[in-house]
């Protein structure tokens, strides 16, 4: 049986893995043209696709977010409450893997953007086939309700920031 401390470890590494793809995603889709030149390269490169790397940033966020709902039961288990058995790390989730570090993250996108360059041009080259089969499904209910999948270059980082912050003010 694992050791609650290692649970809890485990718990604190996937919230801030949580923290990272959600900074990460408002940095990087927030981000103005002259931005993308101070946060290098890379982050250029991986704004040349934005859809994979939506893609890529959202299926890492859910791959953690439900491994951390998996261990969070084997954590609360000594907490009596059904209801804050789950209160209690949907609010952690909220607050810590979300809320914060996107606003965190509009604060200074740039840097956010720059950091989390790496782990995430190692992601989209790793992901690709679970990549490719997201995009599938999603161009084939695109056409069942009538809608033609763009190509990706019309899709461009202001479309996306707008729909980000139009989501957001909601």
């Amino acid at each position: 049986m694992i050791e609650a401390p290692v649970i809890l470890a485990v718990c604190i590494a996937l919230l801030v893995a949580s923290a990272s793809f959600s900074a990460a995603e408002t940095a990087l889709f927030s981000l103005e043209d002259d931005d993308g030149e101070r946060a290098g390269e890379l982050v250029q490169r991986l704004m040349r696709e934005p859809s994979n790397l939506l893609i890529t940033i959202l299926l890492g966020n859910l791959f953690v977010n439900v491994s951390f709902f998996a261990f969070v039961p084997r954590l609360m288990k000594s907490v009596d409450s059904v209801v804050l058995q789950w209160t209690l790390p949907l609010a952690a989730v909220l607050l810590f893997g979300e809320i914060l570090p996107k606003t965190l993250a509009f604060v200074n996108p740039v840097g956010v953007a720059r950091a989390a360059a790496v782990p995430l041009w190692w992601l989209t080259g790793a992901m690709a086939p679970a990549r490719r089969l997201v995009r599938a499904v999603l161009d084939g209910v695109l056409r069942l309700i009538g809608e033609t999948a763009q190509s990706e270059h019309d899709v461009t980082p202001e479309m996306l920031d707008t729909v980000l912050t139009r989501s957001a003010e909601q």
